[in-house]
């Protein structure tokens, strides 16, 4: 009998959202990850889609939450 193989669903275009996010605002890691309510460790693994050691979909709450905040903050 097989191993069922947990499969990680990551949400690309968030990851490439955050990837914009670091290069728009010209900040590092260290620096954004506190920002988006998350640990330095937890955005590098999810930038590397090697996220293993909680929910994904939880992180990609916090990120989405994070950037809805951004958008309004700017909009106003």
């Amino acid at each position: 009998m097989e191993e069922p193989i947990m499969s990680k669903e990551y949400n690309s275009a968030l990851q490439a959202r955050v990837e914009q996010f670091l290069k728009e605002k010209n900040i590092s890691q260290a620096k954004a990850a506190p920002l988006m309510g998350i640990s330095q460790t937890a955005l590098s693994q999810y930038r590397r889609s090697m996220y293993d050691n909680g929910d994904i979909s939880a992180l990609e709450s916090k990120l989405e939450e994070f950037f809805r905040t951004q958008e309004e903050q700017e909009a106003s």
